[in-house]
């Protein structure tokens, strides 16, 4: 076999797109000690990209070995592949691009009289090395990428997601390397570019926006094997894809699901369906602890003791999540907020890249219209006024102009008396067994709730600090003197700053000082505390009540059961029958008693309490055909645990119920005392809040 195409198959495993060189020259410049990365593509890196640093640079003979296959320092023994701290090391980068691109190298070390250049197309030199007057380090570009395998060429994909993937990479490499200036450009235009400061909250606020990195949360966590520093989003910070969660294992960017999953674990309840975190975490650990050569591209890796770091993980995220003060709040969005980090460009602009989430549309804020009824136009929908206290609405009845609906017409709509009546008796029984629970849930929790002079009152509980806070957008000359730091810099590789200051302050004791106000809309409790005001999804509250609830008697005594007058009879397909086999007692001692009855039928006789006065069969149902995609599950036992407790929040009360001032305390205070108040099962936000500073600007007392 020719030796040009031998360098060209092998030249297939580690140059797949132009991304694939990106990569490769990066880390070549950051293994050579760069403090300045700049890459440039033309045409989605296709017609052109230059990666040039400030680096060490290299010699006249280095420059030609470079190109060499196989040809590294980086390591010397086999016993180096056991403990490698480089990014590179395999030796094939140069030599893999020149043979399916043309390749120019200028290169100069720091103190030599001047550089050399080098030309390399098809794995052969063009000329011999030359000298070149230029500043100490590297620049390689390349052109024309795979000029000499048009069928690879012809099966790329479109400028614009190659560009995508390129930005991507230098993203990539920007935030594993903060203490690194990174320069992209698409052409002539800057698109990004670090400070390189060794603070990655300033890369954060670079890719993403200064509004998204100052919402970010600090993680920090270690035992003797292993450290991990970095920042995660908050739950409200959720995005519609898991690109967007980087892991640096030594340095180096990688892709591993385990690790993705933990911190997904770690988010448990507070993300909402269909929602991934965003975050950059740092993994230290001993080189010999985690195998890097598993993947041609170097972007897997396999840990020793796996699960070890996955429970790490798990540990720090969850903690760094449990100590914020996760209330998300309404004032105007910061017009630095639409700024989002590009990962693919539009179609008509082949050098632009496209946002990563859409700009949000309009204002998160508008003013409320005045009730209606104030001004003779007739009630609302909900009767009476739009706002009116929870002592108003107690044992009042609705008068026969509140039985009417505003159409969108305008047009006022009667009400069918017979229909309200109907719907008011089958709910009844609902409305007295959602009383019940939240009587007892403050029963439970009345021990637990501070007294008043426990309390403490001071102002900065109720509104965070403005220290820290950037005003202005930066333009792409002065991003790098954006300062998101506070305070004395923590010094952990890879990552600087205190976060502390950038976000909330804890505020569990100001919601144990919720003073509810009222009821607005029949569905969000209205109640204040210092100089905040809380609004309160009173369903989501309410199903995080029960759920912890709930959960807490499965995990003390276990759950009591009711038995049925008439048991249940369902019919099961094979799996979920294997299942029963399998797990019978695990669902006994949920209350699920379970006996079979012949063919694929079952009898149920006993469910749990916590499903009293809901609809039992489908609930049965919706167990068993979980039961039957959870076989595999490492703990089966927990996990159907959860579904019992998931259904039975199906008991908490609903939108559009009245609720009296009693049972709004009462739902206050057990919320206050919940373990995550700021979340309902489903990841869905419980309350929002809004300062009086907020307030003012928006009636444009203050500006």
């Amino acid at each position: 076999m020719p030796q040009a195409l031998a360098n060209q198959i092998a030249a297939g495993e580690v140059v797949e797109r132009p991304a694939s060189c990106v990569k490769e020259l990066v880390e070549n410049s950051l293994d050579a000690g760069a403090t300045r990365v700049s890459v440039t593509l033309v045409d989605g890196g296709i017609a052109c990209m230059a990666v040039e640093d400030d680096g060490k640079g290299m010699d006249k003979e280095d420059a030609v070995m470079a190109f060499a296959r196989h040809a590294t320092s980086k390591i010397q023994t086999e016993l180096d592949l056991t403990r490698i701290h480089t990014l590179g090391f395999r030796g094939e980068a140069l030599a893999s691009i020149a043979a399916v691109a043309r390749v120019t190298l200028e290169t100069r070390q720091v103190g030599a009289e001047h550089g050399w250049r080098v030309h390399a197309e098809g794995s052969d030199m063009v000329s011999p090395p030359e000298g070149v007057g230029r500043a100490p380090g590297t620049l390689v570009e390349v052109r024309d990428l795979f000029f000499n395998t048009p069928a690879r060429l012809k099966y790329l994909r479109s400028v614009q997601t190659e560009q995508t993937r390129c930005i991507e990479v230098v993203q990539q490499a920007a935030l594993s390397r903060p203490d690194v200036a990174f320069r992209c450009q698409l052409g002539d235009r800057l698109l990004f570019q670090t400070p390189g400061r060794g603070n990655l909250l300033d890369v954060l606020a670079v890719l993403y926006g200064v509004g998204e990195a100052r919402q970010f949360l600090k993680v920090e966590s270690s035992n003797p094997d292993y450290q991990i520093v970095g920042y995660v989003g908050r739950p409200t910070q959720g995005k519609s894809s898991r690109i967007h969660g980087h892991w640096f294992i030594n340095g180096r960017p990688v892709r591993n699901y385990a690790l993705h999953q933990a911190v997904v674990d770690g988010y448990k309840g507070r993300l909402m369906v269909h929602r991934h975190p965003i975050y950059a975490l740092f993994l230290t650990l001993d080189a010999t602890l985690v195998d890097v050569n598993i993947h041609p591209h170097k972007s897997e890796v396999r840990f020793s003791e796996e699960r070890d770091v996955v429970r790490l993980v798990q540990a720090a995220v969850a903690g760094t999540l449990d100590e914020a003060f996760l209330v998300p709040g309404m004032s105007r969005p910061h017009p630095i907020a639409d700024s989002r980090m590009p990962t693919e460009t539009t179609s008509s602009q082949t050098d632009a890249a496209r946002p990563l989430e859409g700009r949000q549309q309009g204002t998160l804020w508008r003013a409320a219209e005045p009730p209606a009824a104030a001004y003779g136009a007739g009630p609302d929908a909900q009767g009476g006024t739009l706002w009116q206290s929870a002592g108003q609405r107690a044992g009042s009845q609705p008068d026969s102009s509140s039985q009417r609906q505003l159409q969108p017409d305008g047009r006022w709509l009667s009400r069918s008396p017979q229909k309200a009546v109907r719907q008011d008796g089958q709910q009844q029984g609902a409305r007295s067994a959602v009383r019940r629970s939240i009587a007892e849930t403050a029963a439970a929790t009345e021990m637990y709730r501070p007294q008043p002079d426990q309390i403490q009152t001071s102002q900065t509980d109720a509104e965070p600090t403005d220290a820290g806070k950037v005003h202005a957008e930066p333009t792409d000359a002065e991003q790098t003197d954006v300062d998101l730091t506070v305070g004395n810099s923590s010094q952990m590789p890879g990552v600087s700053g205190d976060l502390s200051s950038l976000t909330e302050l804890s505020g569990r004791d100001l919601l144990r000082q919720l003073r509810p106000i009222g009821q607005a809309l029949t569905t969000y409790i209205l109640a204040e505390a210092g100089d905040t005001l809380f609004i309160i999804d009173q369903h989501a509250a309410h199903e995080r009540v029960l759920y912890e609830r709930f959960r807490k008697e499965t995990e003390v005594g276990g759950l009591k059961l009711i038995p049925l007058l008439t048991p249940l009879t369902l019919s099961l397909t094979p799996a979920q029958l294997q299942g029963i086999e399998q797990h019978g007692e695990e669902l006994a001692s949920l209350g699920l008693a379970v006996e079979e009855f012949g063919g694929r039928e079952i009898i149920v006789r006993t469910i749990p309490q916590v499903w009293e006065g809901l609809d039992a069969p489908s609930l049965v149902e919706g167990v068993l055909h979980s039961l039957e995609s959870n076989l595999h599950h490492p703990d089966v036992r927990e996990a159907m645990r959860e579904e019992v407790v998931m259904r039975a929040c199906k008991a908490a009360i609903k939108a559009h119920q009245r609720l009296s001032d009693m049972e709004i305390q009462a739902l206050c205070q057990a919320l206050a005392e919940a373990d995550d108040p700021f979340h309902c099962p489903h990841g869905r936000p419980v309350l929002i809040r809004m300062s009086n500073r907020d307030l003012e600007k928006e009636f444009r007392r203050i500006v």
